[in-house]
């Protein structure tokens, strides 16, 4: 199995405790050596995420019964107690907002457009809408409003808890930033419609985000059905997502984005949007065997998806 490096310290949990939840702190680390990562660490400016965790979903320090996602979530860069179930592509995305100059590749596609990501939507953001909550605080976005959502009810009430935390850090150092949470799924069945909420979320973002949500191959036709219908019309608006190829899931997600004639669509080997020193971390000394399984189940590709031709 692999080693794993522990020497960043643990996850802080603090005494805001009940029965059901605890919260955790994560601290982004400089776990490679970047020059550029001192440059983030503004006063002004939060560098790290609270997030509410049902107990069922935290284990007790020194619990881990795979080595491979316990290190993929302290490469990432956040200090972990245990076994914190969340999702690898998540902390991975969430870390690029935190420390972009590990992720270059990432940001390179995003920078001709990243100023106009004025309304943000992060799907299927799960207990903690973590990806959503790094990119509210992150500089190089500097968005007016994210919205997290979720179809499952429990992981929308936790949202809600998680955001209402979250907006009274913010405040605190003068963010003037939106946030909302919403259900909202997309359809499993083929001849089911994408049904809004609300007219007003319509062709109303320049950014949709998602991590890890296309594992279930029934739900990509909705799924993109979803992003045309919230995505704006410009030829800017973006879907970002990280996941990993999990069979071939992955790929026929792309397969079905690329014969809609929708989208023009770019997908990224983590050696290709990570630095250098971040995928030679990721990889050090694992076995041919440990590497495919990283590559399958937990190191995310990256796709960024973008419409041909304005609706």
């Amino acid at each position: 199995g692999l080693q794993l490096h522990c020497g960043f310290g643990y996850a802080h949990f603090y005494n805001l405790q009940h029965s059901r939840f605890e919260w955790i702190e994560l601290v982004p680390r400089e776990i490679v050596h970047s020059p550029c990562f001192a440059d983030t660490h503004l006063s002004d400016q939060l560098r790290t995420l609270h997030l509410r965790l049902y107990t069922s979903l935290v284990g007790t320090n020194g619990e881990n019964s795979d080595g491979l996602k316990e290190r993929l979530r302290i490469l990432t860069g956040f200090d972990n107690t245990g076994n914190v179930s969340l999702w690898p592509s998540e902390l991975l995305l969430a870390h690029a907002m935190f420390v972009p100059c590990l992720y270059p590749g990432l940001w390179e596609l995003l920078a001709e457009n990243r100023k106009l990501f004025k309304r943000v939507c992060e799907l299927g953001a799960g207990m903690t809408g973590a990806t959503g909550l790094s990119i509210s605080l992150c500089p190089l976005l500097n968005p007016d409003y994210v919205l997290l959502t979720d179809g499952n009810r429990q992981c929308v009430d936790s949202l809600y808890a998680t955001l209402a935390h979250h907006l009274t850090r913010i405040a605190q150092k003068g963010y003037g930033i939106r946030m909302e949470v919403l259900q909202l799924t997309w359809p499993y069945q083929m001849t089911s419609l994408v049904e809004l909420p609300s007219i007003h979320l319509s062709h109303s973002f320049q950014l949709i985000v998602a991590s890890d949500c296309l594992f279930d191959t029934t739900g990509h036709i909705g799924l993109l059905e979803l992003i045309d219908q919230l995505l704006c019309n410009d030829l800017s608006a973006t879907f970002l997502a990280v996941a990993p190829l999990r069979g071939q899931t992955l790929m026929k997600f792309i397969s079905l984005a690329e014969l809609c004639g929708k989208w023009s669509l770019v997908r990224l080997e983590p050696n290709d949007y990570m630095s250098h020193e971040l995928a030679a971390y990721i990889y050090e000394g694992v076995s041919e065997m440990e590497e495919n399984l990283l590559r399958d189940k937990f190191v995310g590709q990256l796709i960024v998806m973008r419409r041909i031709s304005k609706v």
